[in-house]
């Protein structure tokens, strides 16, 4: 049984938007793969709206990375309810040293090289798009798991759990950045390609159920999984303890 740490925090969720900059120029018509997902190019670099899970087409440069499964876990603690989402990636593709230009954290990059969150959505808890805290992650040369959830409890059950998965993921490869409003190209940049890829999981608001996923509980956590939300949930205590000293 996950014991629940105690947490008060105040957060300030900062939502960003961006200016849509008509000079980018995708394909005319989606690519269908396979399974269904649609695939978007353009000069900034390729975008997927994913319908499988696993799925094997996510590219870092010249190789290939797998997201090998997600689970969504709706668990009960004292009168509150908590989410959890485990992400699983397959690394095994992946040569020496890809993985570790891909993990690496540069110490004054905007973005990381492998950027991933997660949205929830629960119409029950009035929750609508929310982002999830990342509550642990690890990885090795062949795997990595991500776990992400909420630090405060809710009041009811996350039976009804829409995700959103987005992974953006940086490339080599380089273009020439221009607004739509430098007609002569002064103040052009040269900037790396991104690959985004999304999957939409249990959504019941548009209807489009991408990908179904059941929601598993607490009996279903295994014990390694308990160990490693606990982990994750002591080292944000540990965290905001560090801030009020």
């Amino acid at each position: 049984m996950i014991k629940r740490i105690g947490i008060v925090v105040c957060c300030l969720l900062l939502v960003g938007c961006g200016q849509y900059d008509s000079s980018v120029g995708y394909s005319d018509s989606p690519i269908i793969e396979n399974d269904g997902t649609e695939v978007e190019e353009s000069e900034e670099g390729i975008e997927k709206r994913v319908k499988s899970i696993p799925y094997s087409g996510i590219n870092y440069n010249e190789e290939t990375i797998t997201l090998s499964s997600v689970e969504i876990y709706s668990t009960k603690e004292g009168y509150e309810y908590y989410p959890y989402v485990v992400i699983n990636f397959d690394f095994s593709e992946l040569s020496s040293e890809g993985l570790y230009w891909l993990m690496k954290k540069e110490a004054y990059a905007l973005d990381d090289t492998f950027d991933l969150s997660v949205y929830l959505t629960s119409l029950k808890n009035d929750i609508r798009f929310e982002s999830m805290r990342k509550i642990y992650s690890d990885y090795d040369r062949n795997s990595a798991i991500y776990i992400w959830g909420f630090l405060e409890g809710n009041k009811y059950d996350f039976e009804d759990t829409d995700l959103d998965i987005i992974l953006e993921i940086k490339q080599d490869e380089t273009y020439v950045y221009r607004s739509k409003d430098d007609k002569y190209g002064l103040n052009s940049s040269r900037r790396n390609k991104v690959n985004e890829y999304r999957w939409n999981i249990n959504n019941s608001i548009s209807g489009l159920r991408d990908i179904e996923i059941p929601i598993l509980h607490q009996k279903d956590i295994s014990e390694e999984l308990d160990n490693y939300i606990t982990e994750g949930l002591q080292n944000w205590l540990d965290f905001y303890s560090s801030l009020v000293k």
